[in-house]
């Protein structure tokens, strides 16, 4: 929700957008970097506007109006992830953050078997954690907005792959790598 990752060969990043549907996933785009600013909030490297501090004390930055900064020039093209497992995530958190990554051989956590993606709270939408875990017990957060078009389904049952935008969140000490479904 206003929002992209968007990878190179050097990394990935989140960017910030004043609109939705700003991109589109596959987009291949530039963005003029002039006036942008990087934050770094939750140890996330993100690309925005203006910096401002939110209610809670952390240093954020606006979104960026798509026209004024980037240019759409491959559209909706195929994006082939990079298989990783979750103790590599886990080892090396820094260097895929913002990436997108295939997961194989997981499956969800039988606590969380038969719930809704996300509790969409329409007071306060937010987003949902359901834990992952791989054949080792190694496990990573599936982190669902209360936006998605799919946050009612059920979160399915049995192992395979899984692909998404891996992620990190740090507050205070305690760092949460966090893993981004798209659909």
């Amino acid at each position: 929700y206003k929002e992209a990752y968007v990878e190179d060969a050097t990394g990935g990043l989140l960017v910030k957008f004043n609109a939705q549907g700003a991109v589109n996933l596959g987009d291949s785009i530039i963005i003029n970097l002039n006036g942008l600013y990087l934050g770094d909030y939750g140890d996330m490297i993100q690309l925005g506007f203006t910096p401002y501090t939110d209610d809670s004390g952390n240093r954020r930055v606006d979104g960026i109006n798509v026209t004024n900064f980037c240019h759409r020039f491959k559209f909706e093209q195929p994006t082939t992830p990079t298989v990783k497992t979750i103790a590599e995530l886990a080892a090396n958190y820094k260097e895929y953050a913002g990436r997108l990554i295939k997961l194989e051989n997981v499956q969800f956590a039988t606590s969380e078997l038969g719930k809704k993606f996300s509790t969409r709270d329409a007071e306060k939408p937010s987003a949902t954690n359901r834990t992952l875990e791989d054949c080792s017990k190694k496990t990573i957060i599936v982190r669902t907005s209360d936006f998605c078009a799919f946050s009612d389904s059920i979160v399915p049952n049995g192992s395979g792959s899984m692909i998404g935008v891996f992620t990190i969140f740090k507050s205070g000490t305690k760092l949460t790598p966090q893993f981004i479904i798209r659909s």
